[in-house]
């Protein structure tokens, strides 16, 4: 993976000669007062100073990246000062090394035995351990290993997948940046901005950075662009040199922004030097290709490397004539949307001081720094014939407004129109800043968001078509997420549609594609190509590709939205609350700054905190915290996240449904014969989202009273150790159609929705959106109150179910008793204190009818029930009448479980109807690496075999879903064979490792005959088989399965994850977080169903594929669309069903009533 390329185009005109008044420069040498722990170490991701209250801090003694404290050039140490002590801050990917279970970890330090843990940065790996260069690589149980890793360039799972790119800030500085004694100086902008850069430099490792200034005299036919002072090149490996030329840049003529931008894109694709040579100062050494001087050296190694502009200026541009002829050499470039040549009839030379910027969209009059922008973020700037330049090389652009942003001068303001217009069009953000301090803040800002990524760990939810129940539409839905170690993670809803295509061979394919009908997915990445469109993106935010933040569901907020909360008080029966007025529409429940309802008790209390400076109209204004608060909730851009210096308008940003996939009901037909679809969304902001299908328009936005209290958090943004969680569970729907007349527009008609919080917490939400412009609050189970005081964290996504009582049909929600957070930090086999049992509550007023749990008042008293089950749990309609029979769910004991229920025309005593047990323990006491974990629930198929006694299949797979990362268990994909299929086993008898056909060696698939007679013995005199998930050496490396397994005729799908990256692919320039994988078992001995591997016979390898995508892959979905292909996708990777015999639908499901 190719370091990123960043090129800061710095203002060097006469102007940035102009005098500051700035504090006087940090002194590391002197003690300063403030309410910082100077014997710490803080730390953040958004370049925001951590407050003086933050536990994001470490004791500074326990700092062991050695690149923090000493500065490097070649790999020499220059100065034994390094950027940390001399600076004040440096920027790294940073973990630490828990001591207790003898791990390196992300940071998590919410307490002082956490901030004393060992720190080490991703910089040193290779080069400095603990003490020295003697064992360099951090290793689990170490914490430092002389012993090389199998890939040096990803020495451990914890830097892909764990350890965030993080600003780490000397206390003492922090205390500098607040101390009112520290006095003031005088300097020049452009010595303040070269101070900024050095310091960034000195304090960032694994980047390559330039620097570009502009033409300073007309000595070679006027001022002409700019030229490149130093090339792109890695910061670790020329610090020296970038320095010295940095020193040498000085204030002189005029801004000629787009000319020097227009040079950039030249160096950036190794094209023909049209200003550089000309200016002064000229190109300097090491920017041109050797023996073909005419030409610059491209900085660009890798195909798809990242590329990235940060054009800092201080005013208008000024003799900025970018003509024609340039214009048009760019392919694609739209030469006519803009113009800079010079315009002598205008004495006011609005061309030249760009005062269409305001209309730059429609005029042709502009200068065109913003198409460029726009042009290079969407367009091949490398287009020369070489190998590294194969695809599509693009650049983004970022710019920063220094210190004139509060001129009343309408160039001015112009120029500051067009720096936002060429940050949104370039794929990056604009920002302002007026002294170093906020430089620096704003450069770590960019640099922590260069290293951010996209990514998905949901399946896309896929619509039932109401008129024909065995098909799907063929609309996608992706809910979308982009991380942040801060509290706030972008989110987003996209659409898209599912076709079908025709081969080479004229065979039907399924392809997902765009708005526009494009493919929708990038071949190379498996996710969304930049040139995708979703479904409801605007035209101006198109294409929206792979951003999580534009376009989508998010794209369509407005001001006119409609947010509510629940400001009424509850009735609690025995753990269910009851809400005094439910109604969402009602005054009171309103979610604005403006209701009086909302008390400052149920924000956390925050009236008393500092009001919030704003803009608007072009004034600064303010407002009551509180208020600014709500408003900023209710989705005006108070915090003006979009850099225009308005914040009374939408700011169209959406939380991150992070493992949340939508509900979607369909409430009829409209009158042109599409579907009158909702998608019914949760996200980590705490919002419950309405959007509707057609338009992408939302109906409305709820947000649970429990969730206020986090709005601050959000709001401030801070920082977290670990990830902060609101509503981040799924959403499922009772769809109600009394008169079957396939619409739920008529009285008796109901639609209600269910969803907990997953992390977030322990309730469960019920809403009434028969009317889905007028919802209503239901009620709410409360975790750990009442009846459901055992109930842990909601991870149980409930399911609707119906039950046959007393001859009639009663309809119920199902759920496992959730997630005890004590397994966050057991290495072994732990009993749990929450989440031991399995509930079953009336669907219509969330009462309790039937509980299993090991506690004597349980209805089912199940003594072996001593651990959380989190999963989901899996409902068997075994004589598919409709009803539910038989349910299958595993715990974090590593025990599997069967309940059976009886169907009854006489009894509602459900007590007496159902009895169950364990089915399996596939863990073992005291044993770490045998501490294996259900976090999903199996899947269950009914297996004939010809001249074989048909049989019940349970396919399972464990995996620890809360350590992704852990390397030390070894976990396993089990089938287990029950006899018992439609009534309840005479005795629930425990299955356990010995008792299953450990198949993990293909034996049966590819042992001698006489092996392979002797396996499949064995295989019959067993209860089932195993699969280990090792390497073919018998190596454990953290594979493990983290979503649910899936059957479909005869063939086990289980997606499985490896910390590393197993498929390297050297034409994606995007870091895979790790692997993904998909295996495709024979359900009834666990050979290969395929030869994916390409060998001969069907070999162990041929068992699984890699998937494109890195991360944590979710479960496998099936798809098929009438008159379609059927499809199964794994998140963004959809592909024809691979089923030897064929798709057939599973004769039990989920009933929609």
């Amino acid at each position: 993976m190719a370091q990123p390329n960043v090129m800061f185009i710095m203002d060097s005109s006469g102007s940035m000669a102009a005098p500051l008044s700035v504090p006087t420069v940090y002194d590391h040498t002197q003690t300063y007062t403030g309410c910082y722990d100077a014997s710490m170490l803080y730390y953040s991701s958004t370049g925001a100073m951590p407050t003086c209250s933050s536990k994001d801090k470490f004791f500074k003694v326990s700092n062991r990246c050695n690149a923090s404290m000493n500065l490097y050039d070649k790999g020499v140490i220059i100065d034994a000062i390094g950027p940390l002590e001399k600076h004040g801050f440096y920027s790294d990917q940073v973990a630490q090394y828990n001591s207790k279970k003898k791990i390196w970890q992300a940071l998590s330090t919410k307490n002082g035995t956490e901030q004393a843990y060992l720190i080490e940065c991703y910089t040193d790996s290779g080069v400095h351990g603990e003490t020295g260069a003697g064992n360099p690589f951090i290793t689990d149980g170490g914490p430092w290993t002389a012993t090389v890793p199998a890939n040096p360039a990803a020495p451990h799972a914890v830097w892909a997948n764990g350890a965030n790119h993080l600003q780490i800030y000397d206390g003492n500085y922090l205390n500098y940046r607040v101390d009112p004694s520290v006095g003031a100086s005088t300097v020049s902008r452009m010595q303040v901005a070269k101070d900024a850069v050095e310091a960034i430099v000195n304090a960032n490792n694994n980047i390559n950075i330039g620097l570009m200034r502009f033409d300073e005299s007309t000595t070679k036919g006027g001022y002409q662009g700019g030229a490149v002072m130093y090339p792109a090149l890695d910061v670790k490996a020329s610090r020296n040199d970038f320095s010295s030329r940095l020193k040498t840049m000085k204030e002189g003529g005029l801004t000629t922004l787009s000319e020097t931008y227009y040079e950039a894109l030249q160096y950036f694709g190794g094209k023909a030097i049209v200003y550089g040579d000309d200016a002064v100062p000229s190109n300097q050494t090491g920017t041109k290709e050797n023996g073909n001087p005419g030409y610059y050296q491209t900085p660009i190694t890798a195909e798809c490397q990242k590329n990235y502009i940060i054009y800092m200026t201080d005013g208008a541009p000024e003799e900025d004539y970018l003509d024609a002829s340039k214009r048009t050499a760019l392919t694609n470039f739209p030469a006519g949307s803009c113009n800079t040549d010079p315009d002598p009839g205008n004495s006011t030379n609005y061309i030249e001081f760009n005062l269409d910027a305001f209309n730059s969209a429609t005029s042709t009059r502009d200068n065109c720094l913003d198409e460029l922008a726009a042009w290079a973020r969407h367009n091949d700037i490398a287009e020369r014939g070489i190998a590294e330049h194969d695809g599509k090389q693009t650049l983004t652009t970022y710019t920063v407004g220094f210190d004139f942003s509060s001129s009343p001068n309408v160039v001015d303001q112009a120029a500051l129109q067009m720096l936002k217009d060429t940050a949104r069009l370039g794929g990056g953000r604009f920002y302002e800043a007026k002294s170093k301090d906020s430089l620096l803040a704003v450069f770590n800002k960019i640099l922590a968001e260069i290293l951010a990524v996209n990514s998905t760990f949901s399946s896309p939810a896929v619509s039932i078509n109401a008129y024909n129940r065995a098909t799907n539409l063929d609309d996608l839905y992706f809910s979308l997420f982009k991380p942040s170690a801060g509290a706030r993670w972008d989110g987003n809803l996209k659409k898209y549609k599912l076709a079908m295509i025709l081969d080479g061979g004229g065979n039907k394919v399924p392809e997902i594609q765009d708005a526009l009908g494009n493919p929708a997915i990038d071949p190379v990445t498996g996710f969304f190509r930049d040139t995708a469109v979703s479904y409801w993106t605007p035209a101006a935010d198109a294409p929206d590709g792979a951003e999580t933040r534009i376009g989508g569901a998010a794209s369509q907020f407005t001001l006119a939205r409609k947010a509510y909360t629940f400001t009424g008080t509850y009735s609690n029966l025995n753990g269910v609350a009851v809400p005094s007025n439910g109604d969402l529409t009602s005054t009171a429940n309103e979610l604005l700054w403006t209701n009086a309802a909302i008390t400052d008790a149920m924000l956390g209390g925050v009236a008393a905190n500092p009001a919030i400076a704003y803009s608007s109209g072009g004034s600064a204004l303010s407002m009551p915290y509180n208020e600014a608060l709500l408003a900023w909730a209710y989705g005006y851009d108070m915090l003006d996240e979009d850099g225009d210096y308005e914040s009374m308008e939408a700011r169209r940003i959406m939380g991150d449904p992070l493992h949340s996939e939508p509900a979607l009901v369909q409430y009829g037909e409209l009158a042109n014969g599409d579907p009158d679809l909702v998608a019914y969304v949760a996200t980590n902001e705490g919002y419950l989202h309405a959007v509707d299908s057609i338009s992408g328009e939302e109906y409305f936005a709820f947000m649970p009273q429990e969730m206020l209290p986090r709005l601050n958090y959000l709001f401030e943004n801070i920082p977290v150790s670990g990830r902060g969680y609101g509503l981040d569970g799924s959403v499922v729907a009772w769809v109600h159609d009394a008169n079957k007349d396939r619409d739920l527009y008529d009285g008796g008609d109901h639609v209600y929705l269910y969803f907990g919080q997953r992390r977030g917490g322990s309730d469960i939400f019920s809403l009434d959106v028969s009317d889905r412009n007028s919802p209503k609050l239901r009620w709410v189970i409360k975790g750990g109150t009442g009846d459901f005081a055992e109930l842990g964290q909601t991870w149980s996504t409930p399911n609707v179910e119906r039950l046959k009582l007393g001859g009639t049909t009663k309809t119920v929600l199902i759920f496992g008793g959730g997630y005890d957070t004590g397994q966050d930090t057991v290495s072994v086999r732990t009993v749990d204190s929450v989440g031991r049992g399995v509930y079953i509550v009336d669907a219509d007023t969330g009462d309790l009818l039937w509980r299993a749990g090991p506690d004597a008042g349980a209805d089912l008293q199940l003594v072996d029930m001593q651990y959380s089950i989190p999963g989901r749990i899996k409902p068997v309609d075994v004589d598919s009448n409709g009803y539910v029979d038989q349910l299958y769910f595993g715990d974090m004991g590593g025990q599997l479980w069967r309940i059976d229920i009886e169907e009854s025309e006489t009894s509602t005593n459900l007590p007496t109807l159902i009895t169950g047990g364990r089915i399996a323990d596939l863990a073992l006491d005291m044993s770490d690496i045998d501490t294996r974990r259900f976090y999903y629930p199996p899947d269950v198929a009914l297996i004939i075999e010809s001249g074989q006694t048909p049989y019940l299949s349970v396919l399972a797979a464990s995996g620890y879903r809360a350590h992704p990362l852990n390397a030390v268990v070894h976990d396993r994909m089990y089938m287990l064979r029950l006899d018992d299929i439609y009534n309840p086993p005479a005795n629930y008898v425990t299955i356990t490792e010995s008792d299953l056909f450990d198949t993990t060696d293909n034996v049966i698939g590819e042992g001698s005959s006489a092996q392979k007679a002797g396996a499949i013995n064995n295989l019959s005199a067993a209860e089932g088989w195993h699969i280990t998930f090792n390497e073919l050496d018998g190596s454990f490396i953290g594979e493990k399965a983290l979503s649910e397994p899936l059957i479909v005729n005869g063939v086990g799908l289980v997606t499985t994850y490896v910390p590393e990256d197993l498929n390297p692919n050297p034409l994606s320039c995007t870091p895979k977080a790790g692997t993904g994988t998909v295996y495709y078992i024979n359900i009834t001995d666990g050979t290969p169903t395929f030869n994916i591997a390409g060998t001969v016979d069907r070999n162990r390898e041929d068992r699984k594929e890699f998937l494109k995508r890195g991360g944590i892959p979710p479960s496998p979905s099936i798809i098929l669309t009438e008159g379609g292909t059927p499809t199964m996708c794994v998140g963004t990777e959809c592909g024809s069903v691979r089923m030897h015999l064929g798709l057939q639908k599973m004769y039990w499901s989920e009933i929609e009533q």
